[in-house]
């Protein structure tokens, strides 16, 4: 492992805290602490540690103040000699997260247009036809119908949802611009999206940590970590530890071992089979790269279907609610003039 000093750890967190301030999303704990607070007691935490005379290695991998997911991304980083494994530890995933939020925002802009046309139309039915409807009654000498009723109140009530209502969605937009939650995983693809782009990022971080001479087993455990996925962390558990020397061309477990399930087809053969003249860091950098147009083509298909998806369901229901409005108490008011 290559030596590595607490002015190397601060300066990878000077450029994940760059990063975040660039607007480069950043994964590394809780998402109720800002990433620069976080790394503020990261640094703090270290500090400490060096100055009661703990190894920089030691002070990470033995520290509960470290995110777990930011304590596989540093190692890695460290012991491959570059921050590059750290960096994108911490991103990729927020990255791909971050992406399908951004696509759900973009496929919300119709069915809001199509609320602010169905808004205004119901100021307009409200200043308009509600007088015209009530005065019909009264000329009757009937009761309004329940619509008609409604509808009226509505009227009344004008100088109080009229500003509310735009000042609601307003304040909605704002939270969900600084909200960090996850994106919904109802969106089509999402799930195996995020996946597949986990998958990438496990395949490359694993072909670096191969090539810096690490342990296969190690290598594994590390790139796992990274990904946070637990599924791959527990296939990963289930490698043997192999000869140093052999890690970037051996396989460290046997294919039939039923923990190795979990991994995809590609990364089971990689680390499992007979790869004949290939080496190991060649053949997961292919599998990383097919894993990458794997998750392209799902980006395609909820970019595609997400917008088709809410502008039908959320612009749809949009316009009934709009419809039922102005076409009920008109029907109703044909049936009590029939009656």
């Amino acid at each position: 492992m290559p030596t590595a000093t607490l002015q190397d750890v601060l300066a990878i967190n000077r450029e994940i805290g760059s990063l975040a301030e660039a607007g480069v999303p950043i994964r590394l704990g809780s998402a109720a602490t800002s990433t620069k607070r976080t790394l503020e007691q990261i640094d703090a935490s270290l500090k400490l540690r060096s100055s009661l005379g703990q190894d920089i290695h030691d002070a990470i991998a033995d520290n509960p103040d470290l995110p777990r997911l930011y304590q596989h991304a540093l190692q890695a980083g460290l012991s491959s000699g570059g921050s590059e494994l750290t960096l994108a530890g911490v991103t990729e995933e927020s990255a791909a997260k971050n992406e399908l939020r951004s696509a759900m925002g973009r496929a919300l802009v119709q069915p809001l247009i199509v609320f602010a046309l169905a808004y205004c139309g119901f100021i307009l039915l409200c200043t308009l036809f509600v007088p015209e409807l009530t005065d019909m009654y009264e000329q009757l000498r009937q009761a309004p119908s329940l619509p008609v009723r409604l509808l009226e109140f509505c009227r009344q009530t004008m100088p109080v949802w009229i500003p509310l209502v735009p000042i609601l969605v307003l304040i909605a937009v704002f939270l969900w611009r600084r909200t960090t939650v996850a994106p919904p995983w109802w969106i089509p693809g999402a799930r195996r999206y995020v996946k597949t782009v986990k998958q990438a990022l496990f395949a490359e971080e694993l072909a670096r940590l191969v090539e810096s001479k690490m342990p296969l087993a190690e290598a594994a455990e590390l790139a796992s970590g990274i990904t946070g996925d637990s599924h791959l962390m527990e296939a990963c558990a289930a490698l043997e530890n192999d000869d140093p020397s052999r890690a970037a061309t051996r396989h460290a477990a046997h294919p039939e071992n039923s923990q190795l399930a979990a991994l995809p087809p590609l990364l089971r053969w990689a680390l499992t089979g007979n790869l004949g003249e290939q080496s190991l860091p060649g053949v997961l950098r292919f599998a990383a790269q097919t894993y990458r147009q794997s998750a392209q083509r799902l980006a395609t298909v909820w970019q595609t279907a997400l917008p088709i998806l809410l502008g039908s369901v959320l612009g749809g229901a949009i316009v009934l609610v709009y419809g039922l409005s102005v076409f009920l108490p008109y029907i109703q008011m044909m049936r009590d003039l029939s009656g």
